[in-house]
């Protein structure tokens, strides 16, 4: 494998050893970080957007709050909710199932 700005290069693995390399790890292979963008996920299901935070060839800003799977009233941690908050988290999960799997 090699790597460039924008892309990975994968060759065959009988072909690997003509390129001579002693780590073809990504972390190993993949040193330039300017254009990642890291997806983290919080207890509460929040969604965290840190790095680049663009679409690397139109330059547009990744929205944190368009990234958001929950609405923001069920972004609690589960085990806290009470009794109405349940009901609803599972109606809504049903619906988000409901839509995901079309």
């Amino acid at each position: 494998m090699a790597v460039t700005q924008g892309n990975a290069i994968f060759v065959d693995l009988k072909y690997f050893e003509l390129f001579e390399i002693a780590d073809n790890s990504v972390r190993e292979m993949r040193t330039d970080e300017s254009f990642i963008t890291h997806l983290f996920q919080g207890y509460d299901g929040t969604i965290f957007l840190r790095g680049y935070n663009r679409l690397i060839w139109h330059e547009l800003p990744f929205n944190e709050d368009r990234a958001q799977q929950l609405p923001k009233w069920l972004r609690q941690y589960p085990a806290i909710y009470g009794w109405f908050t349940k009901a609803i988290a599972v109606i809504y999960r049903a619906l988000r199932m409901r839509s995901i799997v079309k």
